[in-house]
C-alpha cells in the first residue's frame, strides 16, 4: 500500500502509544463489553473493518476512542485521528488495518494483548484455572509424579452479568460448546484423538480428567475476526522440559520454586509466573507435530512475521508459574480455517 501523508499520520498516531511499555494492571475500562458488540454493528463499520484484519488494529481505534471527550497530551491527535478515519472507504480501513498489525508493538504491550484476548472467555473452566495462579499459596509435593496423579478438582466458573453462558453436547458426552458474546469455546475433548495431532510427548503432558484432556479453543463467532485461540493445560513436571524445547529456556526448580537459569549462571526467581513468548521451529516440529507447524506457516499473521524478520514466532505462548503445583498453560494461536481441522481432529462428532 503506498501511503499519503494523511494515511502514514493516521498508522503512526494509533501505533505511537504501543511503543511504550504497558502500565495497565486491568483490561480498559468498557473494552470488554465494546468488544462484545462488535458483531452486532452494521457490515462495513469502522470496527467491525478493523477487527476483521486484527484485534491489534481494533484495539487501537478503541484506546484512541476512549478517552475523546477528556483533555490530555495527545488528546487533539486522537479526535482527528477519529475524524480521519470516518472519511476512508472500507479497502483503505482494511490496509490501515493490516499496517497496524504488521507494527512491532513493545513485548509488555504484545503480552498484555495476549491476555486480554482470553477475557471475553473468563467463564470457561480453563480460563479460571489461569486466573488461580496465586502465588498466596503454594502447595508443593516432593514428587513429581505424585503431583501428576492426583486430580485436580474442578473449579466452579464465576459467570459476569454481561455474559450469556450455554452448554450443549458436542459430539461425545463430556465435550462441551459454551458461547459467549462473539466467541464459541469448545472444551475437553475425548484423550484418545490426541495422538492423531500430537507427537506421544505432547500428548503425556497433557493434563487430563479421567478419559477428557484438558483443551479449550476459542472461536470467534463470525469467521474472519481473527485467529483461534487454542490453550492446554500442562503437567506440573512437564513445564520444564517444553519451556527448554519450545522457547530455549532453562527452568529448574528447588526447594518450592521454579527459576530460570541464564547461561551466566544468573537465577531468575519466578515468584508469580513468566510468559515464555517465541517458539522456535525445532520445538514446534519436534515437540507438537509437523501439522502444527504448517498450520502456523500458513496463517497471515505467521507470515508477516516472516516478513518483519522474525523467526520464534509469538504466536505460541505458555505461563509458567511459580508454584510447583500449579499446571502451565500452553498457548496456540492459528488460523481460523486451520482450527477448524485441529476441532475436526479433536472433537469427532
Amino acid at each position: 500500500m503506498q501511503q499519503s501523508p494523511d494515511i502514514k499520520r493516521i498508522i503512526s498516531i494509533l501505533t505511537g502509544r504501543f511503543s511504550k511499555a504497558w502500565e495497565r494492571t486491568n483490561a480498559p475500562h468498557g473494552m470488554l463489553k465494546s468488544l462484545d458488540n462488535v458483531p452486532n454493528l452494521e457490515p462495513g463499520h469502522i470496527e467491525r473493518t478493523l477487527l476483521s484484519i486484527g484485534f491489534k488494529a481494533w484495539f487501537s481505534y478503541f484506546l484512541a476512542g476512549q478517552r475523546k471527550t477528556s483533555h490530555y497530551s495527545g488528546h487533539a491527535d486522537d479526535i482527528w485521528v477519529l475524524g480521519a478515519l470516518e472519511t476512508l472507504g472500507e479497502g483503505t480501513l482494511q490496509d490501515v488495518a493490516r499496517a497496524i498489525e504488521q507494527t512491532p508493538f513493545h513485548p509488555t504491550v504484545e503480552d498484555a494483548i495476549i491476555k486480554l484476548r482470553r477475557q471475553p472467555k473468563r467463564s470457561s473452566p480453563l480460563a479460571s484455572r489461569m486466573d488461580e495462579l496465586n502465588p498466596g499459596e503454594i502447595q508443593v509435593s516432593s514428587v513429581a509424579a505424585l503431583r501428576d496423579s492426583q486430580p485436580h478438582p474442578p473449579s466452579v466458573p464465576t459467570v459476569p452479568q454481561s455474559t450469556t453462558l450455554s452448554t450443549v453436547a458436542n459430539g461425545e458426552s463430556g465435550s462441551t460448546a459454551r458461547e459467549t458474546p462473539g466467541f464459541q469455546t469448545v472444551s475437553n475433548p475425548p484423550a484418545r484423538y490426541l495422538p492423531a495431532l500430537f507427537r506421544p510427548y505432547m500428548v503425556s503432558a497433557i493434563r487430563r480428567n479421567g478419559d477428557r484432556a484438558h483443551i479449550e479453543m476459542s472461536f470467534p463467532y463470525s469467521f474472519g475476526l481473527g485467529m483461534v485461540c487454542m490453550s492446554l493445560a500442562i503437567l506440573p513436571s512437564k513445564v520444564e522440559f517444553l519451556a527448554l524445547k519450545l522457547f530455549g529456556t532453562q527452568v529448574d526448580s528447588e526447594g518450592e520454586f521454579r527459576y530460570i537459569e541464564q547461561a551466566n549462571g544468573t537465577k531468575l526467581l519466578i515468584k508469580n509466573e513468566v510468559v515464555a513468548q517465541g517458539a522456535q521451529e525445532e520445538g514446534i516440529v519436534g515437540l507438537l507435530s509437523p501439522v502444527f507447524c504448517q498450520m502456523l506457516e500458513v496463517s497471515p499473521a505467521r507470515k508477516a512475521e516472516i516478513n518483519q524478520g522474525i523467526i520464534n514466532t509469538r504466536f505460541v505462548n505458555m505461563q509458567i508459574p511459580g508454584d510447583l503445583s500449579q499446571d502451565g498453560i500452553l498457548t496456540i494461536n492459528i488460523g481460523e480455517g486451520e482450527a477448524y481441522q485441529v476441532k475436526d481432529i479433536l472433537f469427532k462428532t
